[in-house]
């Protein structure tokens, strides 16, 4: 299976990065859905991004070998399977930075983004989904994630500093680079 991952902060423009990708090749990417053992949120109900499992459940499928790569998060389980990228189709997903190196697949696009915390803090305002303390606290998360970003920027496919001048043009960089990718 060839994936593609997108790492970055939230607010960074991951999703719209994803959405832009999916647009240029229907056919082509499967975005994957990640199995969790944390109870589904209300707002989450509807997504096909997340697969909710039991404890044995998701026990079972990781003795099978079933993700390409796992994360466990505030005592939850998170695990990523390609099972779902039928024949030559191209998977993708968000990654946090932490889990990049611990991918299972060699046939891997990796993109990473970084901006400055204002920069973020603006993109999640402007959202207006969330009140200001969240904000806040994804803002000191985002800290965490651009530092670790930069440090592995050399690991990265493509690495991009999103700012105001930089955002409009990601997406049709990114279609660039892949495209070698995506026809391999």
């Amino acid at each position: 299976m060839k994936l593609i991952t997108v790492t970055g902060p939230s607010g960074v423009g991951k999703g719209y990065l994803k959405d832009g990708l999916k647009r240029r090749w229907p056919e082509k990417i499967r975005e994957l859905p990640w199995y969790t053992t944390r109870p589904m949120r209300e707002n989450e109900l509807h997504r096909n991004d997340r697969i909710n499992l039991s404890a044995q459940e998701y026990d079972l499928l990781e003795r099978r070998g079933t993700f390409v790569v796992t994360d466990t998060v505030a005592g939850n389980n998170y695990g990523l399977s390609d099972t779902s990228v039928p024949g030559r189709m191209v998977g993708l997903t968000e990654l946090r930075p932490h889990l990049l190196g611990r991918i299972r697949c060699d046939d891997t696009f990796t993109i990473g983004l970084t901006a400055t915390p204002d920069f973020l803090s603006h993109r999640l305002t402007r959202r207006g989904t969330e009140i200001k303390t969240e904000i806040a606290k994804r803002i000191d998360v985002a800290k965490g994630d651009v530092w670790q970003i930069n440090e592995m920027r050399d690991h990265f496919s493509l690495f991009y500093h999103v700012d105001e001048t930089s955002e409009s043009s990601i997406i049709v960089d990114c279609i660039n680079a892949i495209s070698h990718f995506m026809t391999q």
